[in-house]
């Protein structure tokens, strides 16, 4: 889409939905990332459409100077009251997903090997002392 498209949908979106009636919010029902969730009716959805293409339009207009952030405030009006986190601000880059966060290899630390050694070693003592009582247990026995 072009940015004249991209102008065109966001006044769409804003006309035909009503800041009234629109309800968008962020919650949190425990503290997992899996646990949060969005309560939205389709006004809200599309009205938070528009500010983020309003976003996406804004990273093309800032000049983006060296060290220096660039941020757009998100309007909440008509975002819920009780919504329980507000995203305030969004963060405005120019490079790829691979520039921003490099994706980081896990390297095995001795913490982590000395886990896992004990680990197998309770595993082998536990084996082991299951084994001397089934004999000690049939030993008993005969």
């Amino acid at each position: 889409m072009n940015t004249q498209e991209i102008n065109t949908t966001i006044q769409r979106l804003k006309e035909s939905n009503s800041e009234a009636t629109a309800y968008f919010g962020f919650f949190q029902y425990g503290v997992g990332r899996d646990e949060s969730n969005i309560k939205a009716n389709k006004e809200g959805l599309r009205l938070y459409a528009a500010n983020l293409l309003e976003v996406s339009l804004e990273i093309d207009e800032r000049e983006f100077k060296e060290n220096k952030k660039e941020f757009f405030t998100i309007p909440e009006e008509w975002l819920s009251k009780n919504s329980e986190f507000c995203f305030e601000y969004v963060e405005l880059f120019q490079q790829s997903k691979t520039k921003i966060e490099p994706d980081i290899e896990y390297k095995e630390t001795w913490k982590d090997l000395l886990v896992k050694y004990i680990f197998i070693g309770v595993l082998i003592f536990i084996l082991m002392s299951i084994l001397v009582g089934a004999i000690t247990i049939i030993g008993w026995l005969f």
